[in-house]
């Protein structure tokens, strides 16, 4: 069923040239991929708490199941034939899901106990105003309009912006990271990520922080390029009542 919504806000265009007519809707488009999410999701776990499903996954295999079973629960496990209990369980494969939580929690902490604190904590944010979005907008489109166009142009960048840190190394020698991408209520994807360096290249004085974070406001004529780009992106406007600035 996912691949039918996945077909309607496919861009393509008629023989007329015309682009497909749910990209001229507006936030309506945004509505009905919220409801086709919405639709598939529940499809699918509708499916895995059928008994088919819930054989798939092995339910009765769980070990909380087995031990509160075994512990002579007066609840509606202990009236449970063995093998079969009466609640449904809800795999960590469901993204979202309170498994899928602990367990990304669980491996997160499990890092942490093994390599200590991370060294740095990296912010990626998605920028509307890149030209792999602006030049695929219709006319009269926003980008807010396209949150498939967004979301794709975002995992593209972000995946070589990871690249670089997890496997070119451009900072320092990466030795383990963390990554949570979320979805902001202004329509852009952003993501948080923790690295950890190996002991021989570990920030240790204020020199080695100074090497990669700078507050600084770079040179408008010796480095015009980056400091547009710190100005445009990376300062707020003053903050008060009836600023127009974000």
């Amino acid at each position: 069923f996912g691949r039918l919504p996945a077909f309607i806000i496919s861009e393509r265009r008629n023989e007329e040239g015309r682009p497909h007519y749910a990209f001229s809707t507006g936030r309506l488009l945004q509505e009905f991929a919220v409801t086709a999410w919405a639709t598939v999701e529940q499809d699918r776990i509708q499916y895995l708490m059928s008994p088919a499903g819930q054989k798939q996954i092995r339910a009765e295999k769980y070990q909380t199941v087995l031990d509160m079973y075994r512990a002579g629960d007066t609840g509606p496990f202990a009236q449970a034939q063995a093998g079969r209990p009466t609640h449904k369980i809800l795999p960590a494969t469901v993204a979202g899901s309170p498994r899928h939580m602990r367990q990304q929690y669980q491996d997160a902490m499990a890092i942490c106990r093994r390599y200590g604190t991370p060294d740095l904590f990296v912010t990626f944010t998605c920028n509307p105003g890149w030209k792999e979005i602006t030049e695929n907008l219709i006319a009269g489109q926003k980008a807010t309009d396209r949150p498939d166009l967004i979301a794709r142009v975002f995992n593209m960048k972000f995946n070589a912006f990871y690249e670089d840190i997890t496997q070119r190394h451009v900072l320092r020698t990466c030795r383990a990271h963390v990554r949570v991408v979320e979805w902001q209520k202004r329509g852009l994807p952003h993501c948080h990520c923790l690295i950890w360096f190996d002991q021989e290249n570990k920030l240790r004085s204020p020199e080695d922080y100074d090497s990669l974070v700078c507050a600084e406001l770079p040179h408008p004529t010796k480095q015009p390029r980056l400091f547009k780009s710190v100005t445009s992106h990376m300062m707020h406007g003053p903050c008060y009542i009836g600023s127009t600035q974000p």
